[in-house]
């Protein structure tokens, strides 16, 4: 079994794709869009929307993470955070320093309770990420 993540877009999904294969240094994958699918009952009821994105996916270290425009629109809301957890901590200082420009920043890259190095931040398609240095003690 597999649990995989799908983040969905308002028409800006190739964005969220390039920007996060950019992040975790990946190749940008094979987008199917809608005008792929003339018989899917969206795409025939939305003409406008054959260039958007019904299905993609990054393979990050083995990791799926799915995505797709949605129609109609998406209701972008905070009830989901992506954790990203890694024992290096060279790898969490890059995707920080990766993912932080344009974001809001909720918690800075810092030592917590229950981690050496934790961050939590909502970058610019509105998806919270929390980066986890896990395995390690704490103080």
């Amino acid at each position: 079994m597999e649990l995989c993540a799908f983040l969905y877009f308002n028409g800006n999904c190739r964005d969220a794709i390039a920007y996060y294969a950019d992040v975790f240094g990946v190749e940008m994958p094979e987008i199917a869009t809608y005008g792929d699918f003339p018989e899917d009952p969206v795409a025939a009821s939305k003409p406008n929307i054959s260039h958007y994105v019904a299905y993609a996916e990054l393979d990050i270290k083995g990791n799926r993470l799915c995505f797709s425009d949605s129609f109609p629109e998406t209701f972008i809301g905070t009830n989901i955070a992506l954790t990203i957890m890694s024992n290096d901590p060279a790898e969490i200082g890059m995707l920080y320093e990766k993912l932080k420009p344009g974001c809001d920043i909720i918690m800075e890259l810092q030592e917590t309770a229950w981690s050496q190095g934790f961050a939590m931040l909502t970058d610019k398609f509105d998806i919270t990420w929390q980066l986890n240095l896990c395995c390690m003690p704490v103080k």
